[in-house]
């Protein structure tokens, strides 16, 4: 599968007070992605406008999807210097259209949120972290929850889940509050499923079927490690 960024929301990092929207894309999706109509080329402006902050929010909502206790890894001082002063919380959402490698068809479209804030214990979480999908193929369309965590909360929207929703708690347990559910899914939970059905007695059938039911989770983890960011070197004034 290939990953296509479609939109981009983000807020509370740097000198980002306000939810700054980039749509890579037209909002009416169609049927598969149509690469010439990308509008977005560059993003320019003045010095302390706000465009090394949109760079440096892509860079920690990747650190905080893919890396297992990336909040707590990190001292409050960082937090500190790096979120806006105003809003005290950080947020980027992710739109993004799953394509068949070879047509460019489109099979999802996936948004996934991630919320970093300040809590009543003076430390910084992963306060709200959200999966969702498009029913149809339009951004204006409403959206499907499949996953949402808050304040270290699991709610699972789906119903394929239930064969796995005792490993899910199980192994998020008090987790979900540094580290993401997708960096948990990917790292932890799969496996433990995996060794799940190998002592359930499942054929290689059963489980490639009920794996498929992870599809999403791993879209967006895939999705994420395929976002390459780079800061050059003569930006540092």
């Amino acid at each position: 599968m290939n990953y296509y960024l479609l939109r981009m929301k983000t807020q509370g990092l740097k000198s980002i007070e306000r939810e700054i929207e980039l749509n890579f894309y037209p909002l009416t999706i169609g049927r598969k992605i149509n690469r010439k109509k990308n509008p977005i080329k560059a993003i320019y402006g003045l010095n302390g406008s706000g465009k090394s902050s949109i760079i440096n929010s892509v860079a920690l909502y990747l650190n905080l999807v893919n890396e297992r206790n990336y909040v707590s890894k990190k001292s409050k001082s960082y937090f500190d210097e790096i979120l806006n002063k105003k809003t005290k919380k950080f947020y980027c959402e992710m739109t993004f259209a799953v394509c068949e490698e070879e047509t460019d068809n489109i099979e999802d479209i996936l948004s996934h949120y991630i919320e970093l804030s300040f809590n009543p214990n003076g430390e910084y979480e992963i306060s709200k972290e959200i999966l969702s999908e498009f029913r149809g193929k339009t951004l204006n369309e409403k959206i499907k929850k499949i996953i949402e965590v808050e304040q270290g909360e699991l709610k699972l929207f789906n119903d394929s889940f239930s064969f796995a929703k005792k490993i899910f708690i199980e192994e998020s347990k008090n987790l979900l509050t540094t580290t993401s559910i997708i960096a948990l899914t990917r790292n932890v939970i799969i496996g433990k499923i995996g060794k799940a059905y190998d002592d359930g007695g499942l054929d290689d059938k059963e489980k490639t079927e009920r794996f498929i039911e992870f599809d999403k989770i791993i879209d967006v983890a895939k999705f994420s490690t395929g976002i390459y960011v780079h800061m050059d070197g003569s930006d540092e004034h």
